[in-house]
């Protein structure tokens, strides 16, 4: 979704948009996939980032922050 309606979405959630927001959303459960350090990720970044998030869903961990 466009990064208006995350923003959006995390001030109804009383979460600021501080430097800690990745560990923030990770506790909640909330996963980013396709926001990185990088300006334009490529599809492989995309698809690597996607396939550890759904590791760590299945198997019931959390990623490191």
């Amino acid at each position: 979704c466009p990064q208006n309606q995350v923003r959006r979405l995390l001030r109804s959630l009383g979460i600021s948009l501080g430097r800690d927001i990745k560990s923030s959303l990770k506790a909640l459960g909330v996963y980013l996939v396709g926001v990185a350090e990088l300006l334009a990720p490529s599809t492989r970044e995309i698809v690597r980032q996607a396939k550890l998030v759904s590791d760590a869903i299945a198997g019931g961990r959390m990623l490191p922050a």
